[in-house]
């Protein structure tokens, strides 16, 4: 919702949340709120709740490689790099493509002190996205 982001960027942080909220309670099952809603609380309110729903959706959904990286941000806006490694884990085995993740992993190996196991993930994360970024032909 660009509502939402754009409460956000103007630091209307409740309103962005009470928005987050209202589209959920109309739609229950949509994750892209619930992502948005779960890194606002994590970020300026209230963190264990922020991360309480996002692990409720991957109890829901344990196959969704997005709430398992969503999990992982949170961690790691809490200074909680070891967590953060077992969801980005759990995110990359279910979705190996995704260059966020992959990028992420990278983040979350050097505040672990293990960079050299960081280089491939960074270098993956880079080649997804140029890989998305290089038009495609059209017939």
């Amino acid at each position: 919702d660009e509502l939402v982001r754009w409460l956000e960027f103007e630091g209307h942080v409740d309103e962005a949340i009470a928005r987050c909220r209202e589209i959920l309670a109309q739609n229950p099952g949509n994750l892209l709120p619930m992502r948005r809603l779960s890194l606002l609380l994590v970020q300026y309110d209230d963190p264990e709740a922020g991360i309480e729903l996002i692990r409720r959706t991957i109890r829901v959904e344990p196959g969704n490689p997005y709430a398992h990286h969503t999990l992982a941000l949170a961690l790691i806006y809490q200074g909680r790099p070891g967590e953060a490694y077992e969801s980005l884990r759990r995110a990359l085995a279910l979705a190996p493509d995704n260059p966020g993740a992959n990028a992420d992993m990278a983040k979350v190996l050097d505040l672990l002190d293990r960079s050299d196991e960081a280089m491939p993930y960074r270098h993956r994360a880079e080649q997804l996205q140029q890989e998305q970024a290089r038009p495609r032909a059209s017939y």
